[in-house]
């Protein structure tokens, strides 16, 4: 059993008949049928029976016929995913990113890739969030690395897969009550904070127009 005679068994319960089957498979009749006639001998059973509009399967043939289906589609994806590997041989991708997250992301991703895919050109364009999901969305773009949006500002035509976890910092005056006790983020030792104590304190936040700036109004709308 090979894909052609899964093709073969496929095709003539959709058509319905040899003759059929034979024309969209572009062979001759007594071909299609001696192939048949084969694959039946080899499995010791029959996969069709002969009725009024045609031929129709067995139930030795309907299993056949489901398993034939599932295997061509993975033969289908094999295909298409070996065909995506052939085309990074050579080419062009563009990568999006915010600036700060630019200084430590891409050093390290470009260098790999560049290993990886020596023929591929990588175009770096910098932006805000928002201006690099317009650019996905209207296909300038291959993807970007950005802060993730909240659900309700997410677009549906975007695919979002997460990458990183950020931890936020906020500074304080030394001593301010809010801090009661310490914790160590990534050998530093920095307060817990109560951010309900701080519903009265003024802030310095990040540009309104980046997405940074909408995260921490999330984070202190949840506790003030």
């Amino acid at each position: 059993m090979n894909q052609k005679d899964l093709l073969y068994i496929k095709t003539i319960a959709e058509e319905g008949g040899i003759s059929q089957a034979a024309r969209k498979l572009y062979l001759s009749q007594p071909s299609l049928s001696q192939s048949v006639k084969r694959i039946e001998e080899s499995l010791g059973t029959s996969l069709f029976k002969r009725a009024p509009r045609g031929l129709v399967l067995t139930e030795a043939g309907k299993e056949y016929c489901l398993m034939a289906t599932q295997i061509l589609k993975t033969y289908a994806g094999f295909e298409e995913g070996i065909r995506n590997l052939e085309s990074l041989k050579t080419g062009r991708i563009f990568v999006g990113v915010t600036t700060h997250r630019g200084l430590f992301l891409l050093p390290e991703f470009l260098a790999d890739f560049h290993l990886r895919y020596p023929g591929i050109t990588v175009t770096v364009i910098e932006g805000t969030t928002s201006g690099l999901e317009e650019r996905l969305l209207n296909g300038t773009l291959d993807f970007a690395f950005m802060r993730a949006p909240s659900k309700a500002d997410s677009h549906k035509n975007i695919a979002y897969q997460g990458l990183v976890r950020d931890s936020f910092l906020l500074l304080l005056p030394p001593g301010h009550p809010a801090g009661k006790q310490a914790v160590s983020v990534k050998g530093k030792s920095f307060p817990v904070l109560e951010l309900s104590g701080l519903s009265m304190e003024n802030f310095l936040l990040p540009d309104v127009s980046l997405r940074l700036h909408e995260n921490v109004l999330n984070i202190l709308n949840c506790f003030v």
